[in-house]
């Protein structure tokens, strides 16, 4: 009877790292989160809305204004000069240019080794921006409300190129605040597998009898004892 070789151990096999969904999220909210405030730093300094009065065919006034200050297209007359030195427009540019500030924060940080405080600033940052963003937005559709196409004299209200390149810019950072939310997923644990099937198991080498249906009679391990033959009566 020839003996059959022991069964070689199994080899692990190393298990294939998973994309990490937290890292890809982490890395694409550091992209966004700068380009995000490169856009708003950007749109910022540009005119966020426009207004011109004209009479007939002829321009009155030509102004714009941005998150910073007013921009005069048209030199006004000393008097109405003297009134706008006294005024000023909504300063949006403070509260966008600290938001762009703790995005940039966030965005170095998340490319570095401080990748929660960087999660913590991209939502911080990208929240802000989202909210500014909508405020303005707000103030331009009110601002377009008090068009006056006709009459003696024709008022003019229209948007900029600096607000569409905050709009822009505020989008994007509704896209960082979801790719920093989602920054901190984990993929779940691979087990090790293995390519070579495991030794077999005793109940396989030694199989036990089969199983007994009711109506075979019950083995008995020794044969019962013959019975003495009958005496014949004398």
């Amino acid at each position: 009877m020839s003996s059959l070789p022991p069964p070689r151990p199994a080899v692990p096999v190393a298990p294939v790292d998973p994309v990490d969904p937290g890292e890809l999220a982490r890395m694409l909210s550091a992209v966004l989160g700068a380009l995000s405030a490169v856009l708003v730093l950007t749109g910022s300094f540009l005119p966020i809305w426009a207004y011109q009065e004209s009479s007939g065919r002829r321009v009155q006034a030509s102004q714009s204004v941005t998150a910073w200050t007013r921009l005069f297209d048209i030199e006004p007359d000393p008097a109405e000069r003297a009134y706008y030195a006294t005024t000023h427009v909504a300063h949006y540019g403070i509260p966008l240019a600290v938001a762009c500030v703790v995005l940039l924060a966030g965005a170095a940080g998340a490319l570095t080794r401080a990748r929660t405080m960087g999660r913590g600033a991209l939502v911080a940052g990208s929240a802000g921006v989202v909210a500014a963003v909508w405020v303005i937005g707000m103030e331009v559709s009110a601002t377009l409300s008090y068009n006056r196409p006709s009459g003696l004299t024709e008022l003019h209200y229209s948007s900029g190129t600096g607000f569409w390149v905050l709009l822009a810019g505020g989008i994007v950072a509704l896209a960082t605040l979801g790719a920093a939310l989602l920054s901190g997923r984990r993929p779940r644990p691979v087990e090790p597998r293995s390519d070579r099937p495991g030794p077999p198991s005793p109940a396989r080498e030694n199989p036990g009898p089969p199983p007994r249906t009711h109506d075979e009679p019950v083995p008995q391990p020794f044969p019962p004892p013959a019975r003495p033959p009958a005496r014949l009566s004398e």
